[in-house]
Formats: C-alpha cells, sequence, structure tokens
C-alpha cells in the first residue's frame, strides 16, 4: 500500500470537515522493488501521479495507523464503529487494516460499502442509468472523493426510480 486517505461522512453522505491523507513510507530501494514488481499499468499509473518519487517523505505504518485512528477518535464518538467504505474495499483495504493498521481496524464495523458492489447491482436493477465517469487519477484522497461522488450519484438515480 502507497498511501492512506479517510474522511468521515454523515448518513448524507455529507463529508465531516477534515482529511485524512497519508503517504505511506517506503525506502528508495522498497519504492524501486515494488516500481519493477508492478504490473506496466499501475507502473505509468503511479509514474503519472508522481507518488512513486514520494514514498521516501511518507510516514511508517505504524504512525499512519495512530494518526488515522485519531483522526476518527476526533470525529467520531467513542463505542461507535465506523464502517469502511470506498471502491473495492472488501478484499484488499481490510485485510490489510487488520494486519498493518490495528488500532484502526478496532474502530471498524465488521460490514463495509463497496461503492463498486453498489453500482453493480443498481445498474443490474435498472436503478443506474449510464456509468458515473471518474477521473481516475489513483491518488487515495481523490479515489475517495469520487466513490463518495459515485455513491450520491447512485442515490439519486435510485430515489429517482422509485425505489
Amino acid at each position: 500500500l502507497l498511501q492512506v486517505a479517510a474522511c468521515i461522512t454523515a448518513a448524507c453522505l455529507e463529508p465531516v470537515p477534515g482529511w485524512f491523507d497519508r503517504i505511506v513510507f517506503h525506502d528508495s530501494e522498497d519504492a524501486a522493488r515494488m516500481r519493477c514488481g508492478a504490473a506496466p499499468v499501475v507502473q505509468a499509473m503511479h509514474d503519472r501521479t508522481g507518488l512513486w518519487d514520494h514514498l521516501s517523505r511518507g510516514a511508517g505504518l505504524p504512525v499512519v495507523d495512530a494518526e488515522l485512528r485519531a483522526f476518527i477518535d476526533q470525529r467520531v464518538p467513542a463505542g461507535v464503529q465506523v464502517r469502511l467504505a470506498g471502491s473495492r474495499v472488501s478484499g484488499v483495504d481490510v485485510p490489510f487494516a487488520r494486519r498493518f493498521l490495528p488500532s484502526t481496524y478496532r474502530r471498524l464495523h465488521y460490514r463495509v460499502v463497496d461503492v463498486s458492489s453498489i453500482a453493480f447491482v443498481a445498474a443490474t436493477f435498472g436503478w443506474s442509468d449510464g456509468y458515473f465517469g471518474k477521473q481516475r487519477t489513483h491518488r487515495a484522497a481523490d479515489d475517495l472523493a469520487e466513490s463518495i461522488a459515485e455513491l450520491c450519484w447512485i442515490r439519486s438515480r435510485v430515489e429517482a426510480a422509485g425505489v
């Protein structure tokens, strides 16, 4: 994982002020090894974003975990578990958080909101028309903002369909 971003939203999907966005530290040798081992499309994607060059200035995972947990604790009442949400979060993000962000993981609800799955269901049942266009900048905060916007877009289509 190269970057972690988070935003707390109200139930209406309105973001609570403040965003969390951290690059994860990897020394230059690790970054080069990861880049060489990545698929060509991933190499090119992060060449475009410049992310490969910023990894050596990132924060270590224990620091990211502590900062992200503090970010959540400042915005969500104690005892309330937060749902991890975004596009395709189930397969990679949950196991990653369990292993590498254990303090943050303890604040997560066992249910996740996978926007890509919701989009699939909405399209399958005819509740949405067309496709939500994403910029696909492949930076964590941008991807998260687009997931929130896509979920709002889907909600408006579902409401318009009378579901």
